[in-house]
């Protein structure tokens, strides 16, 4: 096509920008928060104990139009305001210079993310289902446990085994709504589990051979593999708004997006070739179990 083509008269293409309500929109997260912490060492910083109590106030505001709002209407808003109380705390226990264990707690918040909480339809791939946000989401509170051990074989080497549980109350799922267009949206359910273990090792490979081979003593190893268990129950009677009810196949389940394992492996090899010019080689591989999608 040529530029000749192009203009108003008969036989002639012409084009216009139309105007979609749903690209004018306005998004902002406000979050004040204040804190007050403390540590204490126990016999003879045998146990140290560091706390911190949290107070967050957030407000969350999405400003938009839908479709068949005019250019001169007025903005539609979702918002979703909150004031939290979040206390953590974690008891170390020093064994020896390298031996080390960690009891700890904390509460924090999952917040939804803008598209996720505002009624905007939209495609996430060409061709694909449509996905309209839920602006009767909150915020999710998590209870996070862990019980971690740690072993120091040097200052640059780490093995470590840690076993996590989280206990998530409204946590926000991807679902599909029950309706002939197929949509998707989000919802808060009720609660969910999360129990796992964590195993991480970090070692160079001549001291762990015990070997005094230049080559070796310059290559490291590194892993850091994660199981984990995580249940979800869904309520096939909740509704999304101005879509309608959800549809489930299971209604106890893991949670969308967690997969039952993953594993990170790195190899690395560090080599002066003259003073001050280092060079470090580094081979990682990354493999992670099924996940469910929605």
């Amino acid at each position: 096509m040529s530029e000749n083509n192009l203009g108003t008269d008969a036989g002639q293409f012409t084009y216009r920008e139309t105007y979609y309500p749903s690209n004018n929109y306005d998004a902002n997260l406000l979050i004040h928060a204040g804190y007050v912490t403390g540590r204490w060492d126990i016999l003879h910083s045998t146990f140290q104990l560091n706390a911190v109590v949290r107070l967050e106030v957030s407000d969350q505001n999405t400003d938009y139009k839908l479709q068949g709002d005019r250019f001169k209407a007025p903005f539609r808003q979702t918002s979703i305001e909150d004031a939290f109380l979040l206390p953590s705390a974690n008891l170390k226990y020093i064994i020896s210079d390298k031996h080390q264990s960690l009891l700890s707690y904390s509460r924090t918040i999952s917040r939804p993310s803008f598209v996720e909480a505002t009624p905007f339809r939209y495609q996430e791939t060409f061709a694909g289902f449509e996905v309209q946000g839920n602006p009767l989401l909150i915020n999710g509170i998590n209870h996070n446990f862990d019980l971690k051990y740690e072993y120091y074989p040097s200052a640059n080497q780490l093995m470590s085994l840690n076993l996590f549980a989280k206990l998530l109350k409204n946590p926000i799922e991807k679902i599909i709504v029950a309706s002939s267009s197929s949509t998707y949206s989000y919802i808060n359910t009720e609660s969910a589990t999360v129990l796992g273990v964590e195993l991480e090792f970090n070692r160079n490979i001549g001291d762990l051979l015990n070997s005094g081979n230049e080559i070796l003593a310059n290559m490291s190893l590194g892993l850091n593999a994660t199981y984990m268990h995580t249940n979800i129950s869904i309520d096939n009677a909740q509704n999304v708004a101005g879509l309608g009810t959800i549809t489930v196949t299971n209604a106890n389940r893991p949670l969308s997006g967690a997969s039952p394992y993953i594993v990170n492996v790195d190899w690395n090899y560090r080599h002066e070739w003259v003073e001050d010019i280092l060079t470090t080689l580094t081979l990682t591989y990354n493999t992670f179990g099924r996940r469910l999608y929605t």
